[in-house]
């Protein structure tokens, strides 16, 4: 009798053990997907700041290659008086 609760305490201790290493896994692997979410958060925020950027700048460059081309119009303009 003495050896069958002996067994049933070490069965016992043994289910503890192995609960709290899976708790202690189950609450690593939280923290560990909590960090990728917040990283992911931060990538999508990131990207859309670039995305705002490269809109700026395309329109910065539309405006600068107009003014360029409206320069070059002045210019053969010019050219075409002088020549005339």
């Amino acid at each position: 009798m003495n050896e069958k609760i002996r067994e049933l305490e070490g069965l016992v201790d043994r289910l503890l053990q192995k609960y709290d290493e899976l708790k202690k896994e189950n609450e690593d692997l939280w923290k560990e997907l909590n960090a990728a979410l917040e990283r992911a958060n931060q990538l999508e925020q990131e990207k859309n700041e670039l995305e705002m950027l490269i809109k700026t700048n395309e329109e910065s460059v539309d405006n600068l290659l107009g003014k360029v081309k409206s320069l070059l119009g002045a210019l053969s303009e010019i050219n075409g008086e002088e020549n005339a």
